[in-house]
């Protein structure tokens, strides 16, 4: 009786290696990938900052813009900012 109780529990044992090394592997793979992510948020975050800086500067060229080119025809204003 007690060698079958102790041939489950390393089958057990062994049945929750294989679960951690599959568990493992895939954390790794995980991981990797993540790697390149790392990497380019950090490159939209640096864009998004430089954006925000120059953000109130673009909002007064645009209702300026918008503003002086309101009563002209759609015609002159596509011409006047192409």
């Amino acid at each position: 009786a007690k060698l079958t109780a102790l041939k489950k529990e390393q089958d057990d044992l062994t049945c929750q290696v294989d679960l951690c090394q599959k568990k493992l592997e895939r954390a790794e793979t995980l991981i990797q990938s993540l790697g390149g992510e790392k990497t380019r948020w950090t490159q939209n975050a640096k864009d998004l900052s430089s954006d925000y800086i120059n953000l109130t500067g673009d909002v007064i060229v645009a209702s300026g813009l918008i503003a002086y080119l309101g009563a002209f025809t759609p015609e002159f204003r596509e011409s006047a900012i192409t």
